[in-house]
């Protein structure tokens, strides 16, 4: 994804923007993961990385040779930093809960305001890192030869989604 400062509309404030994409966020399964979301204390946004974002990057987190994507080349570069900080664990840069959409709505509400209390966000001082260029496909070439069934997929972002997925695992007691 890529970062603009959401711009406000007179029919939303940008509290209400924020709290719609945190709703959105927050209601994600648990069990998959096609796109996961972050809060950035250093820039003090939030923003999502899609599943498909890690092939854009080799194993050193570098843009891929083999890889066209209709991002435009300073989004690239903006997710790659943020994949980035993220597999190195940065300190500024927190995973949001995935809930489900098991919760009724007043639940919802305090699961976000204890989670934005918790870590000391005030919305108001925040803003959404949206892409501009939104669409964000991503070709992957894939060898048609009969021994080759999926594009392989970096070590390092394979680690990245087991890391992940170990982590909603133990946090919300899950089963694998």
């Amino acid at each position: 994804m890529f970062f603009i400062n959401c711009p406000v509309t007179h029919m939303e404030s940008t509290e209400n923007q924020v709290m719609g994409w945190l709703t959105a966020a927050f209601t994600q399964s648990p069990k998959r993961y096609s796109e996961m979301f972050y809060f950035d204390k250093s820039h003090a946004h939030f923003f999502s990385i899609l599943v498909t974002d890690y092939f854009l990057f080799d194993d050193d987190f570098e843009i891929a040779e083999d890889v066209s994507s209709s991002y435009k080349l300073d989004t690239i570069i903006l997710i790659g930093e943020k994949v980035k900080r993220i597999y190195a664990d940065d300190p500024l840069i927190l995973s949001l809960p995935r809930l489900g959409n098991q919760l009724d709505d007043l639940e919802l509400l305090r699961q976000i305001e204890t989670y934005l209390n918790l870590n000391a966000i005030n919305v108001d001082n925040t803003t959404l890192w949206l892409p501009e260029d939104s669409s964000g496909a991503i070709t992957i070439p894939v060898d048609r030869s009969p021994t080759l069934k999926s594009p392989p997929l970096p070590s390092k972002a394979r680690s990245l989604f087991g890391r992940i997925q170990s982590f909603f695992l133990r946090r919300y007691r899950l089963r694998r």
